[in-house]
């Protein structure tokens, strides 16, 4: 017997009445949500049996009341294989709406929903916390770069309002599960040991601002128009859209951004101090792409030293700042790297970073 999450009603007997339950589940009252990754005990009509792997994502919405015990009941068939499929094609999907590869030695994170502006629903949240995670488990080895991109005329039009009409009854519910997922995976985006690139190519608003903001390095093209969108339907910031924009163009203009609503265009950006880069629309990705490579090359306890510095610098009073720049400039001279770095100034040649792992 294995310890199984139970869908409520608490008194309801799951191994007798499956059918029953998978009725009852989806009008009863949750508890809590379950999580991608929980064992779960999977209902389809009157089947039910015990799974080891991953909860599906199309399902990490279902809710939670107890915790139960039951036997297997055999192989899916019928009704529950048709399930499984549907579970599987809606993980395809997943793996889809977010791509993700490594190619000298740069991370891609690809927002692939052009038809939908590029905006992020569950499956999408999902996907995009996964790929964030490649990341950061490649960071510093596999992965010495990571570059931000979508397809498509829009970079990212934040969350999707369409899912947001369809939960409005349980709205909080949707937020909760999504902001539990994606909170920690931009936290993890932005602290990654390894410079960030993102590459804008159009409109961006919502948790598209933070998602292109949290990059240490914003790239953008002349159709860049970023807008804030959370006052025009009565919300509040999320994923750091506030923090970001205020840390880069000041708490007044991130203040008259959000509340306005009104559009800020790709001049505007750079002049604020929003974008690094400006480059025509053609240019932009092979440009992003090439920085990203160039960082890649680079002397990555270096670089993620500067970068935590940079971040940190309004954290603490100088005398504790001067102790950190103490303790990595210390760290980078006994690294291979630095070595490295050291000794290709005095031969008067191009040092080679890459070839020597950081310590």
């Amino acid at each position: 017997m294995r310890k199984l999450v139970a869908f409520e009603p608490a008194s309801l007997d799951l191994t007798s009445q499956a059918a029953g339950a998978t009725r009852e589940l989806h009008a009863s009252r949750p508890s809590r949500h379950l999580q991608p990754g929980d064992e779960c005990l999977q209902l389809f009509g009157g089947y039910c049996y015990m799974m080891e792997c991953p909860l599906p994502r199309r399902r990490a919405d279902a809710r939670v009341q107890r915790v139960s015990s039951t036997p297997s009941c055999g192989r899916p068939t019928g009704q529950a294989a048709k399930e499984r499929g549907s579970d599987m094609n809606e993980q395809n999907r997943e793996e889809n709406v977010v791509q993700w590869r490594v190619e000298s030695g740069v991370g891609h994170i690809v927002l692939n929903r052009p038809e939908a502006a590029n905006a992020l629903d569950s499956a999408c949240g999902h996907a995009l916390v996964e790929a964030i995670g490649q990341a950061r488990r490649g960071a510093g080895t596999e992965v010495r770069a990571v570059l931000i991109s979508s397809r498509g005329k829009q970079f990212c039009a934040g969350g999707d309002i369409r899912e947001f009409v369809e939960r409005r009854h349980d709205l909080d519910q949707l937020v909760r599960a999504m902001l539990d997922g994606l909170h920690p995976a931009i936290h993890a985006l932005a602290t990654l040991p390894v410079p960030v690139v993102s590459a804008v190519q159009g409109p961006l608003g919502g948790a598209g601002i933070s998602l292109a903001l949290c990059a240490d390095l914003v790239l953008a093209s002349p159709a860049m128009k970023l807008r804030g969108g959370y006052s025009a339907i009565g919300l509040s910031p999320d994923l750091g859209a506030s923090y970001y924009l205020a840390r880069r163009a000041g708490a007044a203009r991130a203040k008259h951004i959000l509340m306005t609503n009104r559009p800020v265009s790709a001049d505007d950006c750079l002049r604020w101090g929003l974008v690094d880069e400006l480059h025509g629309a053609d240019e932009l990705l092979p440009a992003a792409t090439a920085l990203a490579c160039e960082l890649a090359q680079g002397a990555t306890a270096s670089l993620g030293g500067i970068k935590a510095l940079c971040d940190s610098a309004f954290d603490h009073d100088l005398r504790t700042h001067l102790e950190l720049e103490r303790e990595a400039l210390l760290r980078c001279a006994v690294s291979a790297q630095g070595r490295e770095g050291v000794s290709a100034f005095v031969e008067k040649r191009a040092p080679d970073f890459a070839s020597r792992r950081p310590d």
